[in-house]
């Protein structure tokens, strides 16, 4: 079972949509399982506003004179024991009808907002979202550079905190994947870098979520000929969305 189908089993726990087998799997969990324990206690925080927002249903009125109707019929005398006991387990089982009935809808509402909320939060971030990198020297662990990087707009901005490359070298910066993807090249560091600077290729949230690293390699002046850096990573740093 992967993380997401765990964390979405123990929301469908709290929501009540299990079946028996799922339900005893999920309770067993929460005995063994301190991770999935705390999954559901996540989840009953995040639903329990929602279920006190679902307000009560009235059933219709014509609800009750159908389960009387299926119930028995009205020959009986009024003064008969059997039509009082019929009158009054009549009344006993519309009543938990219609409460069920009220559950129902309640737990229907519920379920829906709750599973909105849950798909939402697994959502690929928007095009919009901004991301940073704070680049340190590997050997020295001293941050060199600070990178932001802004979908909406498709810019870069490097921040020097450092060194600047020696003159007759460049600093390219790279994207970095540890999932066998192919680093991608985001072009030279300038200089002087004090503004915002056009991405050379167009990124899309699945690009910077995940293991991606930025990284700043030193290359030969003009930077890495082939798209593959050529030289050593002098500065490196996870990506983290803001």
């Amino acid at each position: 079972m992967t993380a997401h189908e765990r964390d979405q089993l123990a929301a469908e726990y709290v929501l009540g949509t299990l079946d028996a087998g799922e339900r005893a799997e999920a309770a067993r969990l929460i005995e063994h399982d301190p991770e999935f324990a705390t999954a559901v206690e996540q989840w009953e925080l995040r639903l329990a506003p929602l279920a006190e927002a679902v307000g009560p249903v009235t059933p219709p009125r014509s609800l009750r004179q159908r389960v009387v109707d299926y119930i028995g019929d009205d020959d009986a005398s009024p003064d008969d024991p059997t039509r009082q006991f019929d009158q009054s387990h009549r009344m006993s089982i519309s009543r938990r009808l219609a409460g069920m009935r009220i559950a129902a809808v309640g737990l229907i509402a519920l379920a829906a907002v709750a599973l909105s909320v849950f798909y939402a939060l697994r959502e690929p971030a928007q095009p919009g979202a901004q991301y940073v990198a704070m680049l340190s020297d590997p050997g020295l662990d001293e941050i060199g550079y600070e990178a932001t990087i802004e979908l909406e707009e498709q810019r870069l901005l490097i921040r020097s905190l450092g060194p600047k490359p020696p003159a007759n070298k460049s600093y390219e910066v790279w994207l970095m994947y540890k999932d066998g993807r192919k680093s991608l090249t985001l072009g030279l560091v300038e200089r002087d870098p004090s503004e915002m600077t056009k991405l050379p290729v167009k990124l899309k949230a699945g690009d910077l979520t995940g293991k991606v690293t930025l990284a700043i390699s030193l290359e030969a002046m003009g930077g890495a000929p082939v798209g593959q850096s050529m030289g050593p990573l002098v500065f490196a740093g996870p990506v983290e969305q803001q």
